[in-house]
């Protein structure tokens, strides 16, 4: 919210926090994040950084977007077993590719409708249309 809000010290003292409760010494400051995340390397190149396609403004090439491009990841982490990076995918429009040994990948494109969640069984039997796959 922070950085939507660009209010980027508190959001720096955020990661920081973060970064320091589990375990780290670092400290989160404009610089540091402007050189890892405020340039053009996507993935497959260095460090990965996704290609984001929000359905809202997000100011790209900014310190905005390189400071959400440090936060999904610390997300990612910090929520690895709730489950919660499906909706991160599916509010930033991230495109995932699957390797697969001896085939090809699987690609999940943006706003792909295999990412809609189904309405449950009720709704649709009460005659909601499904949502699309």
């Amino acid at each position: 919210a922070y950085a939507y809000l660009k209010e980027y010290d508190k959001a720096m003292a955020d990661i920081t926090h973060w970064i320091q409760s589990h375990g780290g010494t670092q400290v989160a400051t404009a610089s540091r994040i402007d050189d890892l995340y405020g340039n053009d390397i996507v993935a497959g190149e260095g460090l990965v950084k996704k290609v984001l396609n929000p359905r809202f403004d997000l100011e790209k090439i900014t310190f905005q977007e390189a400071l959400v491009h440090c936060i999904l990841p610390v997300r990612r982490v910090e929520t690895v077993t709730d489950g919660l990076r499906w909706f991160d995918i599916k509010r930033y429009g991230i495109e995932i590719m699957h390797k697969r040994s001896g085939a090809d990948p699987l690609y999940l494109k943006a706003y792909d409708n295999r990412c809609a969640l189904q309405l449950p069984a009720q709704v649709i039997a009460a005659g909601m249309t499904p949502n699309p796959r």
